[in-house]
This record gives C-alpha cells, sequence and structure tokens, in this order.
C-alpha cells in the first residue's frame, strides 16, 4: 500500500518593503505577487517573525489577496476582500514567531497582507512561505 506523505519546498522570504516599521494602524502587501499556478502547491505555511517597538498586548493581522490571474493584486481593489489567516500577537520587544497555514491556493496568484494592530510601531520582520504538495512513497 503506498504511503502519502508531505513534501514541503525549501523556505522563501518574501519580501515586504516597509514592514520592518510599520507603524501602527497601517498596513502593507509583500512587493510581488507569488505565482501558485505555476508551483501548483496545495498548501502552503507562512511564517512571520515580528518584534514590536515597545511592550504591547495587541498584535499584526496576516492576510492573503488571491487572485486568478497575473497583475490583479496590483490595485488597491483587492483589499476590499483578503483571506484572514490570522493573528500574530506580539510580545513587547521579544521576537514573536508564528505560522500559519494556507489552503485553497491551486491556480492562484497570492501575495500576503499584514495590518499592524499593535498599538506600537514593528522593529523587526521577516515573512517566509514553504509550499506544500505532497508524495507517494
Amino acid at each position: 500500500m503506498a504511503t502519502i506523505k508531505p513534501l514541503p519546498s525549501a523556505p522563501s522570504v518574501i519580501a515586504v518593503t516597509g514592514l520592518s516599521s510599520l507603524a501602527d494602524t497601517a498596513s502593507v502587501s509583500a512587493d510581488t505577487e507569488q505565482d501558485n499556478v505555476s508551483a501548483g502547491y496545495i498548501k502552503g505555511k507562512i511564517l512571520c517573525r515580528f518584534t514590536a517597538d515597545a511592550a504591547t498586548t495587541g498584535g499584526v493581522e496576516v492576510y492573503v489577496l488571491t487572485g486568478l490571474s497575473t497583475g490583479v493584486l496590483s490595485t488597491t481593489a483587492k483589499l476590499s476582500n483578503p483571506k484572514f489567516i490570522g493573528v500574530v500577537e506580539l510580545n513587547g520587544t521579544t521576537e514573536v514567531i508564528a505560522e500559519f497555514d494556507f489552503y485553497d491556493m491551486e491556480g492562484l496568484f497570492w501575495k500576503p497582507h499584514f495590518v499592524n494592530s499593535s498599538g506600537a510601531a514593528l522593529t523587526a520582520a521577516t515573512v517566509e512561505f514553504i509550499g506544500i504538495n505532497y508524495t507517494d512513497q
């Protein structure tokens, strides 16, 4: 009998200009869209590492903007219907690492979008993506 196992890609950094210094109540999207039409991942993981400027009990909301064709994510119209992924609850000036699963991504162009609701500016941020397919072993 076949054994189906996940086959993750290597982590890749997603560039998000301005995320490392994002002010409270501000938002920002990734610099470029991710092409899952070519990559063909069944699901993925978004890895976030955030540090805030001061002690805070708030967080950073993580969304994904999706589109069926390339170029549609560059318009502000896509911001009206983002897919909510989760919230990274911050812990003052200590780095917080959070991992979110991203499903239903087949045949999509996508990019992450972040809203800082922490009560303080961010001082450091890194976002990575791991695509996951499955293999018969």
